[in-house]
């Protein structure tokens, strides 16, 4: 499609709003990486990061090294928390048992809002790194 002179638009903006709205688009019907998806792995990595903070809580050291990584660990496991709690309605479980329009109304936003918010990709890339950090530290107690 050509435009006419004058239009307003260059090339670069139209490509950057055909982006977005691919980017939007893959966040509702993309079916692996759409927005259930992608909250779902990250209250998946959560559960497990809990899971080994309860084992290491609960499990007194052996060696005279503590791990120092704990309060980060803490952390990232509290923020991941505070956003799942604040992005809910995105779940898959969520969305089957919404049957008002109000609720569907919010979902749809918080799903607009989740395409453009890179921050569930970085808690999740957070929560990994503090998990490597972790096997590190058992690795080096088995040493």
């Amino acid at each position: 499609m050509v435009l006419p002179p004058g239009y307003g638009y260059s090339l670069t903006e139209a490509i950057a709003a055909i982006a977005a709205a691919k980017k939007l688009w893959d966040t509702f019907f993309h079916p692996y990486d759409n927005a259930a998806n992608r909250i779902r792995e990250l209250r998946t990595t959560l559960e497990v990061a809990r899971g080994r903070l309860l084992s290491l809580e609960s499990q007194p050291s052996q060696h005279d090294q503590p791990y120092v990584g704990l309060d980060s660990l803490k952390r990232t496991i509290d923020e991941c928390e505070n956003y799942l709690k604040n992005h809910a309605l995105l779940s898959t479980e969520a969305a089957d048992s919404a049957a008002d329009g109000q609720s569907t109304v919010k979902r749809i936003g918080q799903t607009v809002k989740f395409a453009f918010d890179d921050r569930a990709k970085r808690l999740r890339s957070a929560l990994a790194l503090e998990m490597q950090q972790l096997a590190l530290f058992y690795a080096e107690l088995a040493l």
